[in-house]
């Protein structure tokens, strides 16, 4: 599997230097002739149409559906989702984004997966990348992130995020996705705002673990405080240190790029002016 997905990631970049940021239409709320507009679907009416209009969306009026359809009695292909215009996928961007992020639905039939890709590029050439499976059923509008791995300084300026349920030819009907708010993030992000105000102070277990090498910590705090986020070694040394400021109440998220240390166990610890936690993770090089 891993083959076909570096084979597709070639692919995208071949094209990726046509294309010239916050994703356009990420909230699918804008169609035009039943195809979200600011994104390349694998329709081919009148043959098949496998991306649709949904109204039963994670926020706002609609969201995209995609089901794997039989052509013609011979084959199975999947729905395909293309950030882009005009038949070239790729939307311009001006910073490293620390991820991708949005809300889906999945049923799998027969071990069917969700996919999502993201392929960053620079002037001089792929300059990111980002991968995230869903092997699960998701019943309602879950949300998933795709972290970003850099391997260019370079800063980039194309981005293209492709969706779709593998395998992409031969999958097996009534394998199906919705997804809906699709965006960059930055580090730090804050997960939900001023209308979210938790009742009480969380720190979340980190996703994915293990990881390789990024992953995402998510905590809530109920009162404005001071808040320090920081990451030690198995010797219990201070190894980063993820926050470290005065916040309004929240649930935040922060992303640790953990590729300049080796694999092994590490722990993150969240502390504010009342309240203290530590949790462990794992990254697997």
């Amino acid at each position: 599997m891993k083959f076909r997905y570096h084979v597709l990631i070639v692919e995208i970049f071949l094209i990726i230097g046509w294309a010239t940021g916050q994703v356009p239409n990420g909230g699918f709320e804008t169609w035009n002739n039943g195809e979200p507009v600011g994104w390349i679907t694998s329709n081919s009416a009148p043959t098949f149409i496998n991306v649709t209009q949904n109204t039963e969306s994670h926020n706002g009026s609609y969201a995209v559906h995609g089901e794997i359809v039989n052509v013609m009695g011979i084959y199975n292909v999947s729905p395909q989702l293309w950030s882009g215009n005009d038949d070239v996928p790729g939307i311009p961007v001006d910073r490293k984004y620390s991820a991708v992020r949005g809300f889906y639905k999945f049923t799998s039939v027969a071990g069917d997966s969700f996919v999502v890709i993201v392929a960053i590029a620079s002037p001089g050439g792929p300059s990111g990348f980002g991968l995230f499976i869903g092997k699960e059923d998701v019943t309602t509008y879950t949300e998933f992130v795709v972290p970003i791995e850099y391997f260019s300084e370079e800063i980039p300026d194309t981005a293209v995020i492709h969706m779709t349920i593998d395998p992409i030819i031969n999958g097996n009907l009534g394998s199906t996705f919705d997804v809906d708010d699709i965006e960059f993030v930055d580090a730090n992000d804050v997960v939900e705002g001023p209308s979210f105000l938790p009742r009480q102070y969380r720190l979340e277990q980190n996703f994915p673990n293990p990881f390789n090498p990024s992953t995402v910590i998510i905590y809530s705090i109920a009162n404005e405080t001071n808040v320090r986020l920081s990451i030690y070694d198995i010797l219990g040394r201070e190894v980063s240190v993820l926050m470290n400021q005065r916040q309004a109440p929240g649930r935040y998220k922060v992303f640790w790029d953990a590729s300049g240390f080796s694999s092994g166990i590490f722990f993150y610890r969240l502390q504010t002016e009342n309240y203290s936690a530590m949790n462990k993770m794992v990254m697997m090089k």
